[in-house]
């Protein structure tokens, strides 16, 4: 029965083209209403045309969430900086940084199992359900990359995460 699971989320994923610095000026003034309520400010840098062969509904999904979170457990007049390039093994890779709460380290191994709050969240009594990057990782793995993250508590995070190029 697995194993039908897994072709069925499988068959759900469907790749096409789509141009990474195309994709984040239309995602993102909708992202920037949020950061500018906690006068957060976003920047971009992504190298060249970098084409990435995705699912566009995950590749929301993916920026949406992390985009959210950097939002969510940054500091007023934070920062958000996202930045891609083609990385040596000729896929994209991408980060996602912020200058927020952080994550501690006992807590970073654990960070994308599903239901998993790091402490730092629970103490401050953030809401959510655990959920969301376990879905991020999902959607990562299912378009073929690769997600980890680097922190340090009260001195803010990195997401990374790898997907296909078109062409590599």
């Amino acid at each position: 029965m697995r194993t039908k699971e897994l072709k069925l989320s499988q068959a759900l994923t469907v790749t096409s083209p789509i141009a990474l610095a195309d994709f984040l000026q239309e995602l993102l003034p909708g992202i920037k209403v949020l950061a500018n309520k906690k006068t957060i400010s976003i920047s971009t840098q992504v190298e060249g045309k970098l084409v990435l062969l995705a699912d566009h509904s995950h590749l929301t999904g993916i920026f949406q969430n992390l985009l959210d979170n950097a939002i969510k457990y940054n500091k007023k007049n934070g920062s958000i900086n996202i930045q891609a390039h083609r990385n040596a093994d000729g896929d994209a890779a991408v980060s996602v940084s912020d200058t927020g709460i952080g994550i501690s380290a006992k807590d970073i191994p654990l960070i994308f199992q599903q239901f998993h709050r790091a402490q730092s969240v629970r103490e401050r009594r953030i809401t959510g359900a655990g959920q969301g990057l376990y879905i991020v990782k999902s959607m990562v793995y299912k378009n073929g990359g690769r997600i980890w993250v680097e922190s340090a508590q009260n001195k803010g995070s990195v997401f990374h995460f790898t997907l296909p190029l078109e062409s590599k």
